[in-house]
């Protein structure tokens, strides 16, 4: 059986931040001991989680929990461009408790296979909800917006 590499640290509630590679790269397989949700801006990607793959489109949003092992593979030259969401488990057992009735909290997290196309009435709650978190961190000014 293969032993994967556990990647990355979350040191906060969460972490959001926007990655562009410009070169095509290979990713290993790896983990994650903290939640992380990925937002598709731009590239030609296949995503593995757990044994299964999927084809993404520009605005698919990826669910990975903590503990399953994924990878990107990338198919093209294009950009492979992202807004990666780092959430601690802590924290979203601490949002379900406060929000226990919040679709923006309960629905990405169920296991449907991990890669979701919202809807835009859902897209516009989920960065109504996000953005209002983050406002409580970081200025207004510091939070990146994109047009789908």
């Amino acid at each position: 059986m293969p032993e994967y590499k556990k990647v990355g640290y979350l040191t906060s509630s969460f972490k959001l931040f926007h990655l562009k590679d410009q070169n095509k790269k290979d990713f290993s397989y790896h983990y994650h001991d903290f939640h992380k949700i990925l937002i598709l801006l731009n590239g030609d990607i296949t995503y593995c989680i757990e044994g299964h793959s999927y084809q993404l489109a520009p605005n698919d949003n990826v669910l990975v929990h903590a503990g399953e092992v994924h990878r990107p593979i990338i198919q093209s030259e294009s950009p492979y461009e992202r807004i990666i969401i780092y959430i601690s488990q802590d924290y979203l057992k601490k949002m379900r408790k406060s929000e226990p009735y919040s679709a923006v909290v309960q629905f990405p997290f169920q296991n449907d296979g991990g890669v979701y196309h919202y809807g835009k009435e859902l897209t516009e709650q989920m960065e109504h909800y996000l953005t209002g978190k983050l406002l409580q961190y970081v200025p207004e000014d510091k939070i990146f917006r994109w047009e789908s």
